[in-house]
């Protein structure tokens, strides 16, 4: 009797016991893997896992184990990532920037190389496992990479080839599609696109982070929103794209979310969250705060791809957990298209520039690459030189003071400047070689009566040397141009070239060789000048720059977009295509309504400190308004949001008006 009361509980206890706790595979329908970095620190704040009290943890829902330590730690670990048949994992450590293999059940831990570990691929012809790994750190961090090579799960031995160098790499995600031939990522951060591998070219889709690519060969790309709580997806750069609220799972009650990655089937993807600011500062980033609460949490796509329509939160325990990757058995074989009709590879494909000797880009701004030392169209463009065997060669700004961006993605340099990244040398040797220059732009000045000359584009180092100056002295655009007979200021002498008028866009070209300048504005020759002549022997190094003069004091207020810069002459036929080619991206511009109110400021909650949302450097916050009584039909309710500027270039601004503050506005629609 004792012994079959015994054999009675156990047999109990076994029917109620789950081998998947969390319920993961009431989602995947199939056997499926997890595995994440747990932070043990005390306030579980390293979301980044940049420290050393982590350690790697895993899901099974196959065993009885529930959430499974890999790694005991403390260690420095960060992203791991399942192997194409889920018995191995490959994670990086931060600390010494080496990315190491174990199997699933915590043994066989080796080292694979030095690097950090990006995505593993699965070659469908050989069956091999590729592990994707950041080689070079750009400018001493480990967070950018020069490069990207990949090398042999099981064969570290072989000479690891490289993917990728045309353009840095963040580490958060560099994900490969299952033919190889394509890569998302951020090239750098913020700037999200696909990649054509090997080492071909990027297009830029959008600005955000965590971009993530589909596992199949249908490269759905999506990039993660600054509010961190959605997702855009397109099929192509310039295609349609859809939004999908990721933020919207049971528990996340719409606070912020974080590490979305596509797992290796397409209908599924794992993120963590609530991030909801314990261990941080009133208003400051919930994600850099981290905290207990932060959980993994896996989702399974609709059929259509428009939103998630299952959620599983993986774990739940006392300690932030970071970086989740799945798998999903049979992962391999999933594709979009069986549930989504969707572009045919021809359609979605990022086809390389045509190879020829001016690599001509027939039907699209600038026209052609031969020549072209710089171009940077606007900032959602990629903004690339094509050069042989289908490489380019990306060029890139950096923001400082107030310069932003618009509407149409202009740069807006009032109290501001933009500076060219990597394009220096290149502009000064190709110039050098030529004798030659041209400089292209599309302006639209704040007003008429900017002097010093205020700097529209400026290739020099300070108010007193350059190489040459496109600026803005009363209501004339000026060219100071140094040659070996115009001295190191190249202001001897500054030629007028055409007259500016306030706020009135003009498409304008300055071309300069063997003595003769002549300026096209609007694809019309407005002036042909012989005042300057000699060659560019005496140019040195300089810094090509927007909006101001290196050191300030020389700042041009308003917009500028279409730069393209070249080490030869454009004529009058050239001039005028290129006019045409850029007034075809305007067409596609419609007007955007404005009103102008006055208002009173009621509050502007939660700003925070700049330190806490490192390393974004700019910060929209979100003022209410009321309007005043002689403007309350302006709009339709009285009270109103608007997004304001609160932090530029790493610095909260002076400028923030207070509560009570009475302010004249112009509104359009956010």
């Amino acid at each position: 009797m004792k012994s079959a009361l015994i054999y009675s509980l156990i047999t109990l206890f076994a029917l109620g016991c789950s081998a998947d706790p969390a319920g993961l595979k009431k989602i995947t329908e199939k056997p499926a893997r997890v595995v994440w970095i747990q932070d043990l620190s005390p306030n579980s704040s390293d979301t980044f896992a940049s420290g050393d009290s982590l350690r790697l943890m895993g899901y099974c829902t196959e065993d009885n184990k529930g959430e499974r330590v890999i790694i005991s730690g403390p260690a420095s670990l960060t992203r791991p990532l399942l192997s194409s048949d889920g018995q191995h994992v490959v994670y990086t450590s931060n600390k010494d920037r080496e990315f190491f293999a174990v199997d699933f059940n915590g043994k066989n831990r080796r080292k694979l190389g030095k690097g950090y570990a990006l995505d593993i691929r699965n070659d469908p012809n050989t069956g091999e496992d590729w592990v994707y790994y950041g080689d070079q750190p750009a400018k001493g961090k480990g967070t950018t990479y020069r490069n990207v090579r990949k090398i042999l799960l099981n064969n570290t031995a072989a000479p690891p080839p490289e993917v990728w160098s045309i353009a840095p790499v963040s580490v958060d995600n560099f994900q490969i599609s299952r033919d190889g031939s394509r890569a998302c990522g951020l090239f750098p951060w913020p700037n999200g696109g696909v990649a054509l591998l090997p080492n071909k070219r990027w297009d830029k889709y959008q600005g955000g982070c965590w971009t993530s690519l589909a596992p199949d060969n249908s490269y759905l790309l999506w990039v993660f929103d600054g509010a961190h709580r959605n997702v855009t997806l397109k099929f192509k750069k310039d295609g349609p794209g859809w939004m999908v609220n990721i933020a919207d799972a049971p528990g996340i009650n719409a606070f912020e979310v974080y590490h979305p990655r596509w797992g290796n089937h397409v209908r599924f993807m794992t993120m963590t969250g609530p991030y909801l600011g314990d261990g941080g500062k009133p208003g400051g980033n919930r994600i850099r705060s981290g905290g207990k609460a932060v959980e993994i949490h896996a989702g399974r796509f609709n059929k259509s791809f428009t939103d998630i329509e299952k959620w599983c939160k993986v774990t739940n325990n006392k300690h932030g957990d970071f970086f989740p990757d799945i798998w999903v058995k049979g992962g391999e074989k999933s594709n979009i298209s069986d549930t989504l009709a969707v572009p045919t590879a021809d359609q979605t494909a990022i086809k390389p520039p045509v190879n020829t000797s001016t690599h001509e880009r027939a039907g699209n701004w600038p026209g052609t690459s031969a020549g072209l030392a710089f171009v940077w169209e606007n900032s959602k463009s990629a903004n690339q030189i094509p050069i042989e065997d289908g490489k380019a060669i990306q060029c890139q700004l950096a923001e400082h003071g107030y310069a932003r961006y618009g509407r149409n993605y202009e740069m807006i340099l009032s109290q501001g400047h933009a500076e060219a990244k990597n394009a220096n040398k290149r502009l000064l040797k190709d110039c050098k070689a030529s004798n030659e220059l041209s400089i292209e732009a599309y302006i639209t000045p704040d007003n008429a009566s900017q002097s010093g000359p205020a700097r529209l584009i400026s290739f020099s180092s300070g108010s007193g040397s350059r190489n040459f100056t496109l600026g803005q002295d009363r209501d004339k655009l000026i060219l100071r141009l140094r040659t070996t007979q115009t001295g190191a200021n190249g202001a001897k002498p500054q030629i007028d070239l055409c007259s500016l008028k306030e706020k009135e866009a003009q498409h304008v070209i300055v071309s300069y060789s063997q003595g003769a300048t002549t300026c096209f504005v609007n694809g019309k020759q407005a002036k042909l000048s012989r005042e300057i002549a000699g060659n560019f022997s005496n140019w040195s190094g300089q810094q090509l720059i927007f909006g101001d003069e290196v050191g300030g004091q020389r700042n041009w207020g308003g917009k500028l977009e279409g730069v393209a810069i070249y080490s030869r002459s454009i004529g009058k036929d050239e001039a005028k295509q290129a006019y045409t080619l850029f007034s075809k991206r305007l067409k596609k511009r419609t007007p955007v309504e404005r009103v102008k109110v006055k208002a009173t400021l009621i509050n502007i909650p939660d700003i925070p400190d700049p330190k806490d949302i490192r390393p974004y450097t700019r910060c929209l916050a979100q003022a209410r308004f009321k309007l005043t009584k002689e403007f309350n039909d302006a709009l339709p309710e009285p009270e109103f949001v608007t997004a304001l500027w609160v932090i530029m270039d790493g610095k909260r601004l002076p400028t923030i008006p207070k509560a009570g503050t009475t302010l004249e506005l112009e509104l359009e629609p956010y």
